[in-house]
């Protein structure tokens, strides 16, 4: 228990800074369409991108690609909106791995050495999208791109061990979904 807390622990906040960021065209996660014109709902291009690279990179490393799954993209737009929006780590010690409460899911501060807090994370899929699954986040602040959020995850150990199934993460994982969105960018995992 206590590794699997310190694991947790080093897995939180993955930050990485880049100037010119432009944030991509946003994605209304209440219905109808954005200023963009788009359906909600509609991945962006990042998104869809960041997905493709995130597999492409499993397959180098001989692994077989993930599912994409709906529901988990639905989980990573709503915490990227709510992490560039309202900036909940600002009250919980930087961990970009917690939510406010001004969404339709519960709110507070994750801390994975505490784990009265985990399902602050892993209840997301179940709290946004109805997927019954624990879900595991990964998220990088500050890349604007694909590539960028990828090297972002590439060089933090813990991080890359969720995307190549590596340490605690040795299951299969069933589907992932991703959204970019205000500087962040986040993949959501599920067994």
């Amino acid at each position: 228990m206590r590794k699997i807390s310190l694991l947790l622990l080093l897995l939180c906040v993955c930050a990485f800074s880049h100037c010119g960021y432009r944030k991509p065209l946003p994605v209304s996660p209440s219905g109808g369409t954005d200023r963009s014109g788009r359906e909600s709902g509609d991945a962006s291009r990042l998104d869809v991108s960041l997905e493709k690279m995130i597999n492409r990179y499993r397959e180098l490393k001989g692994l077989p690609p993930v599912p994409h799954s709906a529901a988990l993209r639905r989980v990573a737009e709503a915490h990227a909106r709510d992490l560039a929006d309202r900036h909940p780590e600002n009250g919980c010690g930087g961990n970009l791995h917690s939510w406010s409460s001004r969404g339709n899911w519960k709110g507070g501060c994750y801390d994975p050495g505490d784990s009265r807090t985990w399902p602050v994370m892993w209840l997301k899929p179940r709290e946004i999208a109805g997927d019954g699954n624990y879900g595991y986040e990964i998220v990088c602040k500050g890349a604007p791109t694909p590539a960028l959020a990828l090297d972002c995850w590439r060089a933090s150990r813990l991080h890359h061990n969720v995307i190549v199934n590596r340490g605690m993460w040795t299951q299969a994982w069933s589907g992932m979904g991703a959204a970019m969105y205000g500087g962040y960018a986040i993949a959501w995992f599920e067994r």
